[in-house]
């Protein structure tokens, strides 16, 4: 039987079998800093936390008014 644990990423293909090559492919995988950084520019472009907070506090108001 083959006991070797199989480290995959969860961005690309790769496979490993070391924890430490694992690592160390974790930190420069090509795939997660693509998806990390489209991330990171679709948040910054949106506008949905200042569209949101003052909805959510209208609410909150609301809730507490009925509960008293």
């Amino acid at each position: 039987m083959n006991n070797k644990i199989k480290l995959i990423c969860q961005y690309c293909p790769k496979t490993y079998v070391s924890k430490a090559w694992f690592d160390k492919h974790l930190l420069s995988c090509s795939s997660k800093l693509k998806i990390l950084k489209s991330f990171e520019e679709e948040s910054s472009n949106s506008q949905i936390t200042g569209d949101l907070l003052p909805k959510f506090d209208s609410l909150k108001i609301l809730h507490l008014n009925k509960r008293s």
